[in-house]
């Protein structure tokens, strides 16, 4: 089962698909989810580290729903701690839930020149820093604002703008 696996996610990453439109400048775009799988009482035993779930983490490319990546791991285990980020990622579109919301991961993905979107927890106060797009008319310069205050006040239908926020981010050796 492992090498059939292995087969699939291989050709998977050997056939990478071009983007048009607003996906063009990523090399691939994958999205990663957990799910947690109860075990019944007579396969408790045999995974060791489980107590009565186990969780399975999975990343697949987005447009065509192939499997690039899997992990198996116990139920209580933290998403965003088992989800990989190698170099071979540059370029890519990650597409995360609030389960991998975690400045530890961002910092991986940005490090390897990788990108994601996610909704990011209520605690983080992210402050605009520059906007991706002009507006004519009656636009508001939105730079330099916390983010919460100019989505009460405009009334675009789409702000694409790049916001920075301070993380404790703690570094090992």
């Amino acid at each position: 089962m492992r090498w059939l696996l292995d087969t699939i996610i291989q050709r998977a990453r050997e056939r990478r698909p071009t983007y048009t439109g607003l996906l063009e400048g990523f090399r691939d775009v994958t999205a990663a989810d957990a799910s947690t799988i109860a075990l019944p009482p007579a396969l408790r035993d045999i995974s060791p580290g489980t107590t009565d779930a186990i969780k399975l983490h999975t990343q697949i490319r987005a447009t065509t729903g192939e499997l690039l990546k899997d992990k198996i791991t116990a139920g209580t285990a933290a998403d965003n701690k088992h989800f990989g980020v190698t170099w071979a990622d540059a370029g890519c579109l990650f597409l995360l839930d609030r389960g991998y919301s975690g400045a530890s991961l961002w910092f991986r993905i940005a490090r390897v020149g990788g990108f994601f979107v996610t909704r990011q927890p209520a605690s983080y106060k992210p402050t605009i820093l520059r906007s991706h797009r002009s507006h004519r008319g009656r636009a508001r310069p939105v730079a330099g604002r916390k983010l919460r205050a100019v989505l009460t006040e405009v009334e675009r239908r789409v702000l694409d703008v790049a916001c920075g926020f301070r993380v404790h981010i703690t570094r090992y050796r």
